[in-house]
Formats: C-alpha cells, structure tokens, sequence
C-alpha cells in the first residue's frame, strides 16, 4: 500500500485526442488534489478534417494521431506517470470508423482510449476552470471552441447546471469553404452559427439571469487574448472598460457596450485582413501555424457566442478538457457508498438556503417508504431492491439543488446538475436519482423524455415509485416549515391512506396535488388526510 507521501508526489498525465490535435501533460499531484505541471505539448494532425463530407477520419491524420499518441505515451513513462488516461472528442465520437481507430490505438499503445461523450468533455472543461478561478459567486459560461465542437456549460454558484454541445468547430466550419476568405462565405457560416446558437442557447437575463463572464478555453480564446493585445497597441487604445481578458477572476463590468464593441471590432479587423496580413500578425502573437487557416471560424464562432450570450465580461483560459482529466486524477478517490453524505454536502455547498426543507423532505419520504414495504406491488413484483432508500434520501436532498439557478425551472436543471456534477453516484444509480429528482414536480414520467426512456424497464418503475414517494414527502412541506412530525398508512383494497400528523393547510393541498404519481405507481387511490 503506498504511503500517504508517495500519494501526494503522484505523477499523473493526461492526453486528449481532439478534432485539431492531439494535447498531452503531465502533473505532480499534490495534497488537497492541487496539481504541478510538469510539461506540456501539442501535436496538430487534423483528425476531423472533412469528416463532414466524408464521413471518415483521413488516413493521414489518423497516422499522424498515432504517432503523436504513441510519443505522448512514452514521454509519461519517461516521466514516471503512474496513472494514465487517453480520451478522445468529436472526431472519434462522431465518425463510424472511430471506434476501429481507437481499438488501434488501444492496442498499438497498451493503454486503454476512451471516446467521451458531450457531457464529459464540457464537464471537463468546467473542471479545469472552477480548479483556477473563483466560480463561488459568479454565474458564467464556459466555452470550449474545439476542431470538431464547441462545448457550453453553464455554472452559478459553482454549480454546474447544463452542457451544451454544437457542431461548430473551427476545423468543421472551415472544412469545404474558401477559408472564409471572402465576405460572402463569412456571412454565409456567420448566418449558420447564429442560426444554431438561438435554437440551443438559453436566452441571456431570462433564463437563470444575466451572465458574469464568459470563460473563453482552448486556441481560439487564447489567440483571440494576443490578438486584442495587438489591436490595443495597434490603435493606442486602453484596455476596453469592463473587458477581462486575463488568467485571473472576472472583474467587474462597467461598461458592456464597450466591451462587445470592442472584441467584436478586434475579430471584424482580422477577418477583413487578407491572409498575408492575418499570417503576419499571427507570426507576430506567436500563434502555432496550424492554427492561422481554422483562426476565422473560430472567430466567427466566438463572435456568435458573445453576441448570443451577453456576457459582462469575457476571460480567457488556457486550460480545457486536458487539464480537467488531470484534476480528476489527482483528486481524491469518492467512496461510493457515501452517496447519502456526498448528497447533503453538495447540497449545503450550492443551496444552503434549502437544508433545513430539503432534510425535512428527506426524513418524511424515507418514512413513507418504509411505511409502504409490505403494500402490493412494492412487496411483489415491483420490490425495491436494496439501497432504494439510499436512491431516495440522496434524490431527496438534492431536489431544490437548482432553485438558487431558475426557480421554476428547477426540477429540470436539478437533473442535469446531478448528470454533470462528480458524486459518487454509480452510472446507473446517478441516472435513478437524477430521473425521481426530475420528476418530483410537474411533468409525469413519459417515455417521450429521452432521459427516462433511457432507462431499464425495472429503473422506470423504480423512478416512479421514488419520485411518487418525493412529491408527496414535498408538498408536505409546501410551507417550508418542518411542521410534519408523522407519518403512518392505512391500506384498503384499491386504496392508500395517508396520515400525516401536524401537516398545515398548505401542506395538506400540496401533498393531495402531488399524488398523481404515487396512485399510478401503486395503481391505488391515494388520500392525504391530517393526523
């Protein structure tokens, strides 16, 4: 068993295998999780390129992706890496021969690749922002301009509530184009990106509020930080008012007008220039060569995305989805049977405000479940399994987790939350607990929901019982004063009753509207009566 020192000098190192390059470090972890970089590097192979008309990851790239791999591989070792961990992005997950590629890889390296899906890589990317910046008191939007993506999560509080992938990566956009050389074909893919942003993003001051900052990641966000620096110089102007384009914490906005004016006139100057003077100017930032022809679209897409979102203030990050495998890494291994624990800790971390309800509704729904063990079909066909009473108490805890977000949209971001938030929550368990929080309010389940359909026949019955149970042991506490302090059952043929003891009138009508469900998990009526 190592020793407690050898855990905290642990190398780590990660690879992530993208749409425009192949991106390798390797870090110290240190106590507390925290992370020393120890060295880092990048191979551009162009995986995606024109696997929109082709459908196929170029053989040449997929060579160059082999060898950049395989070096990277060795460069951990030599590094003394003792965990290792190889991902890939849109290329690979999109393409029907990515699957093949990455077996290849697999083998030919002998360490196992995984192909990460939309969620993961923003989750990522959220990762290695909230390990650098103070996210505690901020409402932001991290966006990952990727080859192949662009990757939106949305985060207040620390809270990371929705993701949000779009087919506009630079090297996708640029792909069959005259590289948005000329202003017809920029007009045409800005039209497209805007199109797509105002069907997929939430609508800025209306849905959750207004944004602090959006936190630019990748190549893209970093050129774009050269780039305004040379603009400013170029012109004699100051730093724009408001605009935070640092490593740092936002910083107050004290004039948003001025802010998007000017990032939106530094992107205008450089896709006017012709390609010898953007070449140029690039050269002059530092910026890697393979990086100039893509540079437009990446552009235009960050254009899109600061008009669409508002932001009152746009920061640059240079980590992404590398950097957070390396956090996840280093961090500490959860214990998965602490689901309980880990779900009132995020609980009093992102919504103190509703501990004293949330516990309350916690006690009352475990009670209740317990009270129906023995009631038909519970005790038959449809019996919970051991841990339902776990499933419950975590979905319990954290079902007003968004409220601090959206109110009354809270249910729908509570789901999303816990899919994206790092509990130790198993995949299955983690898929029960976000569906019954889901479903505590509103809606009924229905296999027109993609989340619900997902699941086992078995877990959709279970998501009904639990989420039945919860919207009851819920509007109980309509009044968010704790005044319930019993619960007992009588059971009739077809029918339930349901005593509460010390339930107020708003109680009383709360829990009685929401016992739809219940009724038709238990094909019973179902009665709230005071106690």
């Amino acid at each position: 068993m190592p020793s407690r020192q050898d855990t905290l000098r642990r190398t780590v190192a990660a690879i992530d295998i993208g749409s425009n390059a192949v991106r390798f470090a390797a870090a110290r972890a240190t106590a507390g999780g925290g992370l020393r970089m120890l060295e880092e590097r990048r191979r551009p192979t162009r995986l995606g390129a024109n696997l929109a008309t082709t459908g196929r990851l170029p053989r040449t790239a997929q060579r160059l992706t082999l060898a950049a791999v395989k070096e990277f591989c060795l460069d951990a070792s030599r590094l003394g890496a003792s965990v290792v961990r190889l991902v890939a992005t849109a290329a690979v997950r999109e393409s029907p021969d990515g699957a093949t590629f990455v077996s290849r890889l697999s083998r030919e390296t002998g360490f196992p690749v995984s192909i990460i899906d939309t969620d993961e890589e923003a989750r990522l990317a959220f990762r290695s922002c909230a390990g650098t910046y103070d996210l505690s008191r901020r409402h932001v939007a991290i966006v990952d301009i990727g080859g192949g993506s662009v990757q939106i999560a949305l985060a207040r509080h620390g809270l990371l509530y929705d993701a949000i992938s779009l087919p506009l990566g630079a090297v996708r956009l640029t792909a069959g184009s005259d590289g948005l050389e000329s202003a017809k074909s920029r007009r045409h893919v800005r039209q497209h990106i805007r199109s797509v942003l105002s069907e997929s993003l939430p609508r800025p001051g209306v849905d959750a509020g207004p944004l602090d900052a959006v936190i630019g990641c990748g190549g893209t966000f970093a050129t774009l930080d050269a780039l305004l620096s040379a603009h400013r110089s170029a012109t004699g102007s100051s730093t724009p008012p408001g605009l935070a384009i640092s490593g740092g914490k936002p910083r107050p906005l004290r004039s948003r007008a001025r802010t998007r004016a000017s990032v939106i006139a530094c992107i205008d100057s450089v896709l006017r220039a012709s390609a010898s003077e953007r070449e140029s100017l690039l050269r002059a930032c530092g910026v890697p060569e393979d990086r100039a022809d893509i540079l437009p679209a990446g552009l235009l897409v960050a254009e899109q995305v600061i008009r669409s979102l508002d932001p009152r203030a746009l920061v640059t990050h240079v980590g992404g989805v590398r950097d957070g495998l390396l956090r996840d890494l280093a961090a500490p291994v959860p214990d998965p049977h602490a689901i309980v624990p880990a779900a009132r800790e995020a609980l009093r971390s992102f919504a103190p405000d509703e501990l004293a309800h949330c516990t309350h509704v916690s006690h009352l729904a475990v009670s209740l479940l317990h009270e129906l063990a023995d009631v038909e079909p519970l005790r038959g066909t449809l019996r919970l399994e051991h841990g339902a009473a776990e499933l419950l108490e975590a979905a319990a805890l954290l079902h007003d987790l968004a409220v601090p977000i959206d109110y009354a949209r809270h249910h729908k971001l509570g789901r999303r939350a816990i899919e994206l938030t790092p509990l130790p929550f198993s995949a299955r368990d983690r898929a029960v607990v976000a569906n019954v929080v889901r479903y505590h309010r509103r809606a009924l389940p229905t296999l027109e929901h993609a989340p619900f359909r997902a699941l086992t026949p078995r877990d959709r019955d279970v998501v009904r019982v639990l989420a039945g149970i919860l919207r009851i042991a819920d509007g109980l506490d309509r009044a968010h004063d704790q005044g319930v302090h019993g619960l007992r059952t009588v059971v009739q043929p077809g029918r339930l009753r349901i005593v509460a003891e010390g339930v107020g009138e708003a109680g009383l009508k709360g829990a009685r509207k929401k016992a739809d469900l219940l009724s038709l998990a238990l094909r019973r009526v179902v009665r709230i009566e005071p106690g």
